[in-house]
């Protein structure tokens, strides 16, 4: 595949996930169609963006254990290939999972791995996972303070 084909694919993996967060079921099988394309192409950014897309599709779907299994392997290909940003991304998502699961230790074990590797719009999203993490938790001050943080960016989604 050469450079462009494979810019091409990333971009198209990077649209499906939030094509997929804007209406799951319509472009679901789309992000299931770049998976497959992503890893016949070997193209490991693309194949993480798309895990990324059909994970959320899954969450959605409330099959939180198959979200597992595909953020579980977008983490490993991200971990393997030191793709430090979508490794972060991923492990706030799949955090989010393990929250609703009841897995507490695993959400913050993730949540806490992703701190230093996140962006500044994923950056929001974590402190927000993390406050919801704490005040569940009942640590209240500091899902406060995590809360203010969220706010205080205007760049929250």
């Amino acid at each position: 595949m050469h450079d462009e084909s494979k810019s091409d694919l990333l971009i198209r993996a990077t649209a499906a996930y939030r094509r997929v967060i804007a209406d799951p079921e319509t472009f679901g099988p789309e992000a299931a169609r770049i998976v497959a394309e992503a890893r016949a192409a070997g193209h490991p950014e693309a194949l993480v963006a798309a895990l990324r897309a059909q994970g959320w599709l899954e969450r959605i779907r409330l099959a939180h254990d198959r979200a597992l299994v595909l953020l579980d392997e977008a983490v490993h290909v991200a971990r393997r290939h030191r793709l430090g940003v979508q490794l972060g991304q991923v492990l706030v998502m799949r955090g989010a999972v393990h929250h609703e699961l009841g897995r507490l230790t695993a959400a913050k074990r993730d949540f806490d791995r992703a701190a230093g590797l996140v962006d500044r719009a994923t950056a929001a999203e974590l402190a927000f996972q993390q406050g919801v993490l704490y005040q569940n938790l009942g640590r209240l001050s500091e899902a406060a303070e995590l809360y203010r943080r969220t706010l205080a960016d205007p760049d929250t989604p």
